[in-house]
This record gives C-alpha cells, structure tokens and sequence, in this order.
C-alpha cells in the first residue's frame, strides 16, 4: 500500500517529537533549562545599564560588520527579487522575502552610517 507524499514528513516530524519528549523527560532538561531563566521572586535587582549575566552580554556591532550584515541582507533580498521574478510559484512568498531582506538591508546601512558619523571627528 502506498503511503501519500505528504504524510511521510508527518509521520516523521512526529515520531521525532515523541523521541525528543521521552529524551528530555529522561534526561530532566527541565532543570537544566528552568536555571537558564532568572528567578523573578529572588529579588535580585541589577543596576540601571548593567547586564543581568554580570557583564559578559554582547557588544554592539562596528560599522564595519554592520555594513557587512546589509550587504549580506541585500544579497538576500536580490535573490528573493531573482526567484520572484524567475519562479511561477511562490510569488508571494519571494516577494515577502524580498522586502524583508531588502529592508532590514537598508536599516542596518543607515545605522552603520549613524555609527560611522558619530565615530568620525
């Protein structure tokens, strides 16, 4: 008997599932992820502009890497425009993608432009 095309992947994202729940409740992750949350009721406060994980949070991107990451995003947003344009199908979708790319793109230029402004003398 035949098993349809689209019950297959059905069938395996749910036995993937079942596997990871019966992993995780044998393995207690639940501990392990419930100490990666902060305990709200400890009254543990922080200093206004101080890092909850002491300090060691992440830093803010240069100009340089910011500009890097739009031009990765505008890459993205020409190939969604590329597809748009070449694919019968999934238009909507490429052109979503297409001004998400494209727009993040630009926010992140005019932001390593802001940056590289106030760096300059």
């Amino acid at each position: 008997m035949p098993v349809s095309g689209d019950l297959i992947p059905w069938l395996v994202a749910t036995v993937l599932g079942v596997a990871v729940i019966v992993v995780g409740s044998r393995r207690e992750l639940g501990g392990v992820t419930r100490s990666w949350l902060p305990d709200f009721g400890k009254g543990t406060a922080t200093a206004p502009g101080e890092s909850v994980d002491g300090g060691g949070g992440r830093k803010e991107l240069s100009p340089r890497q910011k500009l890097v990451f739009a031009c990765f995003y505008a890459l993205f947003g020409l190939w969604n425009a590329a597809l748009l344009i070449v694919a019968a199908d999934d238009q909507t979708q490429h052109a979503i993608g297409t001004v998400v790319w494209g727009g993040g793109a630009v926010v992140l230029a005019v932001q390593a432009r802001n940056a590289h402004r106030r760096l300059a003398p």
